[in-house]
């Protein structure tokens, strides 16, 4: 049970929460990376846990650096499909 303690007093100090929910993010965005890359996707490991990081740092961070975040994450899929759009089919 002393561990118990021990987390719930680590979870509570202002850092190690940031951290942990950065940490989260992280590892979720490179679990779909990871899934992605199984299926042989364009995009995969390091450009979800890079956006889900990016997500995250913009969330923790505070409004404006979330809006800072999200317009990152919109160049960095536009740069991602820079190939893709000039091929892609009309409707």
């Amino acid at each position: 049970m002393r561990w118990m303690e021990a987390f719930t007093r680590l979870r509570s100090f202002p850092t190690a929460r940031r951290s942990s929910d950065l940490g989260l993010a992280l590892g979720l965005g490179l679990f779909v990376g990871l899934e992605r890359e199984w299926r042989q996707k364009d995009v995969g490991l390091r450009t979800f846990g890079f956006a889900a990081l990016l997500g995250a740092l913009g969330g923790v961070s505070g409004e404006s650096y979330a809006l800072v975040s999200l317009m990152l994450l919109g160049v960095l899929l536009t740069l991602m499909n820079w190939q893709v759009i000039p091929n892609r089919p009309s409707l």
